[in-house]
Parts: C-alpha cells; structure tokens; sequence
C-alpha cells in the first residue's frame, strides 16, 4: 500500500482537475431509510450535488417525514417490508440503471467530488469495490460523539479490508450477481465480502473522508452495538458449520480483539483511561448481542 499513500497528492489534485468536468451520469446512488427526517435532507442535498445519474430512496414504511422531504431530490422512492437492510438494499438493486453502484447510509453526508474521487480511486487501484472514511460531524458533540469518532479513526483507515461499510461504491454488475443474503439482516456487507473474497476481488477503504451527522446518546450507541452483536451471530451461524475449532475460536474472539484491544493498545497512555469506559462496554453490548440472539434464536427453533 505505499504507492497507495504516495499518490495522496495526486488523488487530492485530481477533485481539482475534474471539478468542471465530473461526470457521474453511470452512478446510481441507493439510500435506505428509516424515520430518517432529522438528516435525510442534508444528506440528500450533498449527493445531489455529485450530480449522479440516479438517487433512490428505499423506504422501511417511516412513520415520519422522511419520505415527504426525499421526494424533490430524488428519482424514485420504493417501500421495502422492514426486515432488514439487506432486503432494502436488494430491492434498491433491482430497479438501478449505473455502471456503478453507491450505497449511501440516511445519515452520511458527502462532498461534492466524494462520487468521482471514490470511483476513480476504486479503478485506479483494480477494486470491485471502494468505500469513505467515515468521521462524526454532530452538532452536539459529547463523550460518546467524540468516543465513537475515535473508533472510526482507529479502525478504518486506508487499505484493502475483507469488509467495507458504507458509503461505498461497486461496479454494479457485481452487485447484481452476488446480490445481499435476505437473511443476514444486521451482517449483509460481512457477507457480502465473505463471497467476493472468496472468488479473489478486492475490496478496502479509500482516503476519502465523508461525514456521519445526527446526535449520539449512550442509548443509540448500545443499540447500534448490540445490533453489531446480531451481526456477529449470524455470521457465525452461516459460516461456522465447516470451520474448525481454531477459526470458530478467532471468530468469537473477534468484537474483543477488534473493539477493546486493538484500539487501546494504539492509544497513547493518557487517553486509554479516557477512553476505555467507551471500549470497554461497545464490547460488551456487542457480546451481549451476540448471545441474546443466540438464545432467540435457540428458542424459536425448540418451540
């Protein structure tokens, strides 16, 4: 990844160069949403901005405004049953028409090159498959804002990955052939990566920087990792019938080495006690996720 590091310049120079001249008239930019009225609009607006071919809005019937605010920026708005973001983002996929394919979250706000640069970076370097940096940018900044933001910093950073979150972007073909498993709910990107890795494409995160907006609370932040948990469950539930003792060891393993250990050890002294309260229970509520699922779904399958 050196020469990745040394063309910095080059990739930051060419949303310059193509500043009269971006065309992304082979995008088609999927957002899926979900009482989302708080940041739908100004997330709608950045992407308009990058003037795509298309922007859709998949819908998980909101009880709020956020379908009434999406309906002047958008080409389409479509329903999807609530059941989990990969279906939402399957249905997104049938009806697109790109080259290439930009799943953007209902709070990620992007600049105005974001498209382009992600999309030339993703050719540049032979990827399926490219996705943002993501940074918190909230009105309301506290402990778990900043916290949060930390995470972001210490664990996605420029590189080929197994997995990439959103915002990213695919050729769409590829998309389209490997499709989102319906029942991997909270898991669908872990999934998604576990196919194409296998089959020899390469995905990872570019140095491009997008932006997540809204407010974080101690409530929201244990709901988003205790569905991180679900993740982790159903992953394991797919794939563990034919893994030995070893990997299905690393696999549970895996919330405290990525989500307590590594990110203290990066830390500098003075900041570890700062931040290991928030490592410590993100980690929790990720394992108590996991086994609350687990013993769901134990449950469902006796009765």
């Amino acid at each position: 990844m050196e020469d990745i590091k040394s063309d910095k310049e080059m990739i930051n120079s060419m949303e310059k160069s193509n500043s009269s001249k971006s065309n992304n008239k082979d995008v088609s930019v999927v957002i899926c949403t979900k009482n989302s009225e708080d940041t739908i609009e100004e997330v709608l607006k950045s992407v308009v901005r990058n003037n795509p071919l298309e922007i859709i809005v998949v819908d998980a019937d909101s009880s709020d405004n956020t379908r009434i605010l999406s309906k002047k920026y958008v080409s389409k708005i479509l329903i999807d049953p609530g059941k989990g973001l990969a279906i939402a983002r399957n249905i997104g996929l049938k009806e697109i028409k790109g080259k290439y394919t930009i799943f953007i979250g209902s709070d990620n706000v992007i600049g105005s090159k974001t498209i382009i640069r992600l999309k030339n970076y993703m050719n540049k370097y032979t990827y399926v498959g490219i996705a943002a940096l993501t940074r918190l940018k909230n009105r309301n900044r506290n402990y778990f804002t900043h916290s949060l933001d930390m995470r972001w910093k210490l664990r996605f950073f420029e590189g080929p990955r197994e997995v990439i979150g959103t915002p990213y972007i695919f050729k769409t073909d590829i998309l389209k052939k490997y499709q989102f498993d319906p029942v991997m709910s909270w898991s669908d990107d872990s999934d998604l990566g576990a196919k194409l890795s296998k089959d020899g494409y390469k995905l990872g995160y570019s140095n491009v920087i997008c932006w997540e907006i809204g407010f974080e609370s101690l409530k929201s932040i244990l709901y988003r990792f205790r569905m991180y948990g679900k993740s982790d469950y159903e992953y394991y539930h797919k794939y563990s019938y034919n893994w030995k003792l070893k990997r299905k060891i690393r696999s549970f393993l895996h919330p405290f080495i990525v989500e307590f250990m590594e990110p203290l050890i990066k830390l500098k002294s003075f900041k570890k006690l700062y931040y290991f309260p928030f490592f410590f229970f993100i980690t929790f509520y990720r394992y108590k996720g996991y086994i609350g699922f687990a013993i769901r779904r134990g449950t469902e399958k006796s009765n």
